[in-house]
């Protein structure tokens, strides 16, 4: 082999490796822009969950409820959330009464419907929790 021909060999296989590490930062950037997409989307979808929670507390007369909502992703994508509403007129209901609420709070809709919900009411005493 000729010093041109190694040279010639060397500058392709420089050329195939440069190749090779923008195709790689390229997906790497495109799986993370898809990620985020997608936290951007599921950011929406909980903010509407939460606006409309408080409209139903609002509608049964519970206005400026404390609303938490926390989630768990796991490893597959699968979510779990948990929403814990505060209000000490909530927490003065009869059980029968909490019941009530916790049903028409668990009508409100998500729009992913793959998602698990479990709701709670916060006291400062004691907390009666709901799946």
């Amino acid at each position: 082999m000729t010093c041109m021909e190694k040279k010639f060999w060397a500058a392709v296989c420089l050329l195939i490796c440069v190749t090779g590490l923008f195709t790689g930062k390229t997906l790497v950037s495109e799986a993370g822009s898809g990620q985020r997409t997608e936290r951007e989307l599921y950011r929406q979808m909980e903010k509407d969950y939460l606006r409309e929670t408080g409209f139903v507390l609002e509608e049964a007369g519970f206005a400026n409820s404390g609303m938490n909502l926390t989630k768990i992703v796991d490893g597959e994508g699968k979510r779990t959330y948990f929403m814990k509403i505060h209000n000490g007129r909530i927490n003065a209901l009869s059980g029968e009464e909490k019941e009530k609420l916790m049903i028409r709070l668990k009508s409100v809709s998500f729009a992913d419907g793959q998602c698990e919900f479990y709701h709670e009411f916060i006291s400062t005493d004691s907390a009666s929790a709901e799946n």
